[in-house]
């Protein structure tokens, strides 16, 4: 864990997001739960015993795409930098393991997820034929900044 506190505190330094994703898996032969209704809140009692261990990115100031496993039976949610460090000392105290992709690192793979950030995400043939014009008329200017 101190390699991440030092790799969130030195080398991604700039970045002021965290997304966080619950990996499960089987335990004892038995499959995971899939019921949505449950996957509302992190380490919910039902899945505790299931899960694996938790995958932290740090978001890209410029640029991030990523692929994540299952992602609608898992729970993943986001931290702001103040948080992130309690969260993982939380996760260490409770007997949980985890992985960190930074966001310095132009790709992150694995059989869970796949990260792209920054020129790798450029590079991306489909993410520059995006018309991010028509993503930004969606958005509420008024109230984004505040």
């Amino acid at each position: 864990m101190n390699d991440t506190i030092q790799a969130i505190q030195n080398v991604d330094a700039n970045v002021d997001m965290f997304l966080l994703y619950e990996e499960l898996g089987m335990t004892d032969g038995k499959s995971p739960p899939t019921a949505k209704k449950d996957l509302s809140e992190f380490l919910h009692v039902k899945r505790r015993i299931f899960v694996k261990r938790f995958h932290v990115l740090a978001v890209h100031p410029t640029a991030q795409l990523y692929l994540a496993r299952d992602l609608h039976n898992t729970v993943h949610g986001g931290l702001l930098r103040p948080g992130i460090i309690p969260f993982l000392r939380a996760l260490t105290e409770e007997g949980y393991s985890h992985k960190y992709y930074g966001a310095s690192v132009g790709e992150h793979s694995n059989e869970f997820i796949r990260v792209l950030n920054g020129d790798a995400v450029m590079q991306y043939k489909p993410f520059r034929q995006l018309d991010f014009d028509v993503a930004m008329r969606r958005v509420n200017h008024s109230v984004v900044g505040q």
